[in-house]
């Protein structure tokens, strides 16, 4: 299994952007073969998400970003970040 733990610090000014977009990524993404997991949290620091993510395998990973959703949707989260996203794996 792969789990992904990205970290987004959300401008305050796109925070309404941000949740409407992560709402619509996580629909779609819970919907994918090979999805276990799929959330997106708030943080109790101001403006920090977590998106929280389990994948059955590589593969699995690998078809999720090539989506058609992934592609339209994460450029506008990125687009929403204060600062650099921080993206880290974990394999099991």
């Amino acid at each position: 299994m792969i789990r992904l733990v990205v970290s987004i610090k959300v401008a305050s000014e796109k925070r309404d952007q941000f949740l409407e977009i992560s709402k619509n990524l996580v629909q779609e993404s819970r919907k994918e073969d090979g999805c276990i997991e799929y959330s997106c949290l708030e943080s109790d620091l101001n403006n920090s998400f977590y998106i929280i993510e389990l994948w059955r395998d590589e593969e699995s990973l690998a078809k999720h970003n090539e989506t058609e959703h992934f592609k339209k949707y994460v450029p506008v989260l990125g687009s929403c970040a204060e600062n650099d996203i921080v993206i880290e794996k974990y394999i099991k």
